[in-house]
């Protein structure tokens, strides 16, 4: 005979859901970028690429939404490129970054764009910082060191001599240093890919870290605030 039929009240357990995704978002030039990795494997599992200049907050809404559909309940990490770079980019950067993290629970962290620029362990990199002069930043094992040194022309061609001789990498994220075939500068830009690679190598302990640092773009100037002129009328506070 069959056994009889039993039927169990009992509720089905699913499986737990196990983050291990880490999305990345770069905005700091014009070719923006964001990419899911998978922390574990370290395999990209999801990215895309866009160019703009003051539409960050335009065109990164469908790329955002396209990485959520794959990575949504499984994201552990959030990070964002902090630049230096284009000042409205890296602010969108750093606002869809937040914002997802409160949204889905998920700690956010911020790189410096540049640091994980290229794979050397010690590299410099180049940019205009505009008011006739340049910055020059050093990078060692993926660490911004200090922050970006400004100086003028003239100061700018004799280092970048100097730094010829020493033998070290030079990169900038800009066309127009890079241009002339005798120049020592490599053009590179800034992948969202690198950023997370780099999250993905830390441990807990790192990452925590990170995350209680404050999400502001490396400024290659104290941002300037203009002050609004008083009008008549207006009560003047102390």
């Amino acid at each position: 005979m069959h056994a009889p039929f039993s039927y169990s009240n009992k509720p089905h357990n699913p499986q737990p859901i196990i983050r291990d995704m880490i999305l990345a978002i770069e905005t700091s030039t014009q070719q923006a970028s964001l990419a899911s990795l998978q922390k574990q494997s370290g395999e990209v599992l999801w990215q895309a690429q866009f160019e703009s200049d003051r539409l960050h907050n335009a065109k990164i809404f469908d790329p955002v939404a396209e990485a959520l559909e794959l990575c949504r309940d499984k994201l552990e990490r959030i990070v964002v490129g902090l630049g230096p770079g284009t000042y409205s980019g890296i602010r969108v950067g750093i606002a869809v970054a937040n914002g997802l993290g409160i949204a889905l629970d998920v700690p956010v962290g911020g790189l410096a764009s540049i640091a994980v620029l290229a794979e050397e362990e010690d590299f410099i990199v180049t940019g205009d910082a505009r008011r006739s002069s340049y910055y020059l930043a050093r990078i060692q094992q993926q660490c911004l060191q200090g922050e970006p040194e400004l100086m003028d022309h003239q100061s700018w061609l004799s280092r970048m001599d100097e730094l010829r001789q020493q033998g070290l990498a030079i990169f900038s994220t800009e066309n127009a240093l890079c241009n002339d075939p005798k120049s020592p500068i490599q053009l590179r830009t800034p992948q969202a890919t690198a950023l997370a690679r780099q999250v993905a190598v830390m441990d807990n302990d790192e990452w925590d870290k990170l995350t209680q640092q404050a999400l502001q773009p490396v400024y290659l100037r104290a941002p300037y605030i203009t002050q609004p002129k008083q009008r008549p009328g207006d009560i003047k506070t102390k």
